[in-house]
């Protein structure tokens, strides 16, 4: 019988492994931000990493993601993506926190046997982009400083549902290029940042007051940028949506966003435009 154990640094060979067999593209740097935030669960075979699957418990555990659900295609059909996941669930404790998940089509059904609901959709777009795009962002943004830090903890955990301390400062270290828009008053009420995996630029998280400013971000994220991006929208917004499709972006997936557990996922307010992606949330 496979047994489910957590995890450490040292597998990280093996889960960039397992992610290229599936035609994933997490690399050690995405993976070190996992295991700083979370915990990733796993399978082995004769020391052969043969599935694997991480939790993110964020810092008030009102909303844990679970992402990276990966099964070796040789293994498949054994009930590893059911272990993997059931372990990741049975770390938190569903009387006080929801658990969030963008789902695959063929693993849909697996997390709906688990209890798992559909609550809305994600709308994958990716463009890629041979020459640098003639944009200019329609308002003024600013690189990220470390003064902005706490103000856009406080932005996304309004946005978000739960204080995303951890997950950020290691994600804005990941990041290849982090932006803020600034009122006059100085107050950050926008970020957006953008990190590099093997395959692909992904833009994410975009948080912002408005979706003037989620596409001023975007914009600024897009200036001089090359090869293959990928940004993950939380909703369907015209003007988002409108000029992501303007400058050659076209949606290729339509993702379920699933949910588990008794605790309150409280009511998003828009202000979440774009998902993390590879780190789940």
């Amino acid at each position: 019988m496979v047994q489910i154990e957590r995890l450490q640094v040292e597998d990280i060979p093996g889960l960039v492994g397992l992610s290229d067999e599936v035609g994933w593209d997490y690399n050690r740097q995405e993976l070190l931000t996992v295991f700083k935030t979370g915990i990733i669960f796993g399978c082995k075979k004769e020391g052969q990493l043969i599935a694997c699957a991480a939790i993110i418990p964020y810092d008030l555990q009102r909303v844990v993601s679970i992402g990276m659900v990966i099964v070796h295609p040789k293994y498949r059909g054994m009930g590893l993506g059911k272990k993997v996941t059931t372990a990741c669930v049975q770390s938190v404790n569903l009387t006080q926190s929801t658990v969030i998940l963008v789902a695959t089509e063929e693993g849909r059904v697996l997390y709906e046997k688990l209890g798992f609901k559909m609550v809305q959709s994600i709308y994958k777009y990716t463009h890629t982009i041979s020459e640098s795009l003639n944009v200019q962002s329609s308002l003024h943004t600013f690189p990220y400083q470390d003064k902005y830090f706490h103000e856009i903890v406080s932005l996304d955990e309004k946005a978000f549902g739960d204080r995303r301390e951890g997950f950020l400062r290691e994600r804005i270290k990941q990041s290849e290029k982090s932006v803020v828009i600034v009122d006059e008053a100085g107050k950050v009420t926008g970020y957006a940042l953008l990190i590099h995996t093997p395959n692909n630029a992904i833009i994410g998280p975009v948080v912002s007051e408005n979706h003037s400013q989620a596409v001023a971000l975007i914009q600024e994220q897009l200036v001089n940028l090359t090869g293959n991006v990928r940004i993950d929208l939380m909703n369907s917004n015209h003007e988002v949506t409108q000029f992501l499709k303007g400058v050659g972006f076209e949606q290729v997936t339509q993702p379920p966003l699933m949910v588990l557990g008794r605790g309150v996922l409280s009511e998003r307010n828009n202000q979440l435009v774009a998902l993390a992606s590879q780190a789940f949330g």
